[in-house]
């Protein structure tokens, strides 16, 4: 039975490393639907695919906050669950920054991370990536003390402030 391994792993080599392993395809978070459909087509059918990596990995910052139209590309055009997933996302997100700001005060170190990396998640399923690049920064700046967690706090809250505006009444 083939074995697609579909992680949040999305740097270079991670790739190899999961073929090697033993897994016959590979693909990243966020996973586009299509992708996954095809690599499940050709893998049922016992074809070898030319896997083609996805999800956040090689999106530079500079890149606008998001696009609404790309979400609703990976759900298959479900205007029902983009309005969900837009909703859960700004909650969740709300939530997360105010957790954030108390692990800060607290220098509760785990917590920040913890946060940071559910934050990270959530906005690479989006496609939000500065909000994804923000809290990768933070979440790494979490385990070391005076790494500027302050600053990519406030960073952070920016970014998620220009994502907010945007998705408020999207309709892609």
């Amino acid at each position: 039975m083939p074995v697609i391994a579909m992680t949040a792993h999305a740097m270079v080599g991670d790739r190899e490393r999961f073929l090697e392993s033993g897994m016959n395809d590979y693909i990243s978070k966020p996973v586009d639907a299509g992708e996954l459909a095809r690599l499940v087509e050709k893998w049922a059918r016992r074809e070898t695919p030319e896997p083609a990596p996805s999800g956040i990995a090689g999106k530079e910052a500079g890149t606008p906050e998001m696009d609404p139209r790309e979400l609703l590309g990976r759900i298959d055009n479900d205007r029902q669950l983009f309005d969900e997933l837009i909703a859960m996302f700004l909650d969740d997100t709300e939530t997360r920054l105010a957790t954030i700001k108390t692990a800060i005060e607290r220098d509760d170190r785990e917590a920040l991370r913890r946060t940071a990396h559910a934050i990270k998640g959530a906005a690479a399923n989006l496609g939000a990536r500065r909000v994804f690049s923000t809290a990768a920064r933070l979440e790494t700046a979490s385990t070391n003390p005076g790494n500027g967690v302050h600053n990519l706090y406030a960073e952070l809250v920016g970014d998620y402030a220009r994502v907010k505006s945007q998705l408020v009444g999207a309709k892609p």
